[in-house]
């Protein structure tokens, strides 16, 4: 069976010609007969389908790569990106495997910064904890205990780390942390406390 599939555009299919303009007609039971296609794409197995945060763009992922149309000129050739999956970040920016991207280019502009418990495995017997930095920078603070990672929190010049982990001897209660503080970025330990876990993501703001 064929793996090209073709995706309508269900929300630039819902949109009357005015939404092209600065006058949109909201979309209602009375004006539903006044709706029509305007444009529709194929790609491989679709997966993901979202507009950019100003409109302006059209991304749509897939099994094997993410296509970006530009939300007025459909018939234009897409650009494509080597990654399965994307999201919006907060400051408006297109994310995938790690990098930024552009909407304009197509073009990785940078690294989506992570931070990520990794925990004990026949390898390594304690909980680590692994940072991406902006630069593309990868620290890794071996916190030397065993126990489950709750929260962690990192200043932005990446020179302190707290990490809240559920101590079984001190707490039987999961949402009862002990915190953790390293200095960054030899991950040397140097303080410890308890702390609320819901309360740790205003800790070193």
């Amino acid at each position: 069976m064929s793996r090209i599939f073709t995706i309508v555009l269900v929300l630039i299919f819902c949109f009357p010609a005015a939404a092209q303009s600065d006058t949109a007609t909201p979309i209602t039971a009375d004006s539903a007969d006044r709706l029509h296609p305007i444009g529709r794409v194929g790609s491989e197995l679709p997966s993901k389908l979202a507009f950019s945060p100003d409109g302006e763009h059209i991304v749509i992922g897939t099994s094997e790569y993410t296509l970006i149309y530009r939300a007025n000129t459909l018939s234009a050739q897409p650009l494509t990106l080597p990654i399965s999956d994307f999201k919006f970040d907060d400051e408006a920016r297109l994310a995938g495997q790690g990098n930024y991207w552009s909407l304009e280019t197509g073009l990785s502009v940078g690294i989506v910064p992570t931070i990520r418990a990794l925990m004990p495995d026949d390898a390594h017997p304690t909980t680590r904890i692994e940072m991406v930095k902006p630069d593309g920078q990868i620290i890794t603070v071996d916190t030397e205990t065993p126990y489950e990672v709750i929260a962690t929190a990192v200043t932005s010049d990446y020179t302190e780390l707290a990490v809240a982990m559920h101590v079984p001897e001190l707490s039987r209660d999961r949402y009862n942390a002990t915190v953790y503080l390293y200095d960054l970025p030899d991950g040397n330990l140097y303080g410890i406390f308890p702390q609320n876990q819901w309360e740790l993501r205003n800790f070193l703001s």
